[in-house]
């Protein structure tokens, strides 16, 4: 009995390892793994749609201001300041006051001085706004809120003569109303010639393409003024810079206009250092990144272009150095010019040479050289003289000029006053 116990002890034993798979002793069973259930797709979400931003309103464009009918009160006769003609003026004692009046709300008042102007304060609906402090000739001066009657008080400095009045409806005034800028911002580009008029004839669409056409801060400062010799020179310079796009109120020189033909007469006439002083200042002032003159050789050798060319010539290295006019270093700054350009300088092969002939966008596909021969035009008092926007190939060609100084390197393009330009930072 014990023997049969015993072999079915072995049989159970034997029955059990072979169950097992033969598992060395001591070995736990791996338990079975279940089979790997199939992933599930993820759906991809549909995409949150970006709201939709609200359409930006385009700004109301200012209406276009109409020129109003307007009668004047005065203690004085003043009706020439309504005949139309800068020609005519009134003078007007210190302390005087002109009332406008018109049947609609006016919005600005055009002024055409005769003399340069002095203070005066623009009075309307109980307040008061200071003008005249500019200096401006041909002055646009703006009301705070319209108003159907408004007043032109003068400064008790001194008697004053004006030639025209004009008021304008709210709005954007007709684009031969010249409002100016002052000058006072930083220039692209200042060009120095001596006579009204110079600028085109010897400069030619210099100021239709860069001021026009590109919009660069273009101003110019003449270094001698017509106002004592013809007067309505004044009126004509004004009125052809604004034809070809200059926005910028131009600086003229206090030294007289004089017949010339010799650089040695017109630096005993002005100075050697008359217009080099007057220069500096003004470049340290408008710290230009070119600056544009005459011919050293005065084009037809006239002797106040050539001091200009050689004041200019002198100013651009002064205008850097502390020590010279230290007052206006202090007050302006010292500046040192990156590129300046003399009218025909050097030799022809290395000239730049500016284009003329591509019509402009901002003058409706006009050329350069056609808007400069319009501006020239409107010098009407110089028509006897028989000068013109002079062409390529011409000895006096307004298309050339060399490079005569440069921080910036050599021109290669040549077609450019602005070449190089673009790494300049003002300081």
């Amino acid at each position: 009995m014990k023997r049969l116990v015993c072999c079915v002890a072995v049989l159970c034993a034997l029955t059990l390892g072979a169950c097992a798979g033969q598992l060395e002793p001591g070995t736990v069973p791996a338990p079975t793994a279940a089979a790997a259930p199939e992933p599930s797709p993820e759906l991809t979400p549909e995409p949150t749609p970006e709201p939709t931003p609200e359409p930006t309103p385009e700004p109301t464009p200012e209406p276009a201001a109409k020129q109003l009918e307007i009668t004047l009160r005065a203690e004085q006769k003043v009706d020439a300041l309504l005949d139309g003609e800068f020609s005519t003026c009134c003078s007007l004692p210190a302390g005087a006051t002109i009332t406008v009046s018109a049947a609609e709300p006016i919005g600005g008042l055009y002024l055409v001085w005769y003399d340069r102007p002095r203070d005066w304060t623009l009075e309307a609906n109980g307040t008061a706004v200071a003008a005249g402090g500019n200096g401006m000739m041909h002055e646009f001066a703006a009301l705070g809120e319209s108003a159907s009657e408004c007043s032109i008080r003068l400064g008790d400095g001194a008697a004053v003569r004006l030639s025209e009045i004009s008021a304008f409806s709210p709005g954007t005034p007709p684009d031969w109303v010249q409002v100016w800028r002052e000058s006072d911002s930083p220039a692209d580009i200042l060009v120095v010639p001596t006579h009204a008029d110079d600028e085109f004839v010897f400069f030619g669409g210099l100021l239709p393409l860069y001021a026009g056409e590109q919009g660069l801060e273009v101003q110019l400062v003449y270094t001698i003024s017509h106002y004592g010799s013809l007067r309505e020179r004044c009126d004509e310079l004004l009125n052809a810079l604004w034809h070809a796009g200059v926005r910028r109120y131009p600086i003229v020189n206090d030294a007289p206009d004089r017949e010339i033909y010799s650089i040695g007469e017109a630096e005993w006439t002005y100075g050697q250092n008359g217009f080099t002083d007057f220069l500096v200042e003004q470049i340290r002032r408008f710290r230009p990144l070119v600056v544009v003159t005459h011919d050293e050789g005065g084009e037809y050798r006239q002797g106040v272009h050539m001091l200009t060319a050689r004041s200019v010539e002198r100013a651009v290295e002064l205008a850097a150095d502390a020590d010279y006019l230290p007052e206006t270093a202090a007050r302006l700054g010292v500046w040192d010019t990156p590129k300046t350009y003399l009218h025909l300088y050097g030799p022809e092969e290395e000239r730049t040479a500016l284009d003329y002939e591509t019509p402009l966008a901002a003058f409706e596909g006009k050329t350069a050289f056609a808007v400069a021969e319009e501006a020239l035009a409107m010098h009407a008092s110089q028509k006897e003289l028989h000068f013109r926007v002079y062409e390529s190939g011409h000895a006096y060609d307004s298309h050339s000029f060399g490079l005569f100084r440069s921080l910036v390197g050599p021109d290669t393009e040549k077609n450019d006053l602005t070449e190089n330009l673009g790494a300049v930072e003002r300081r």
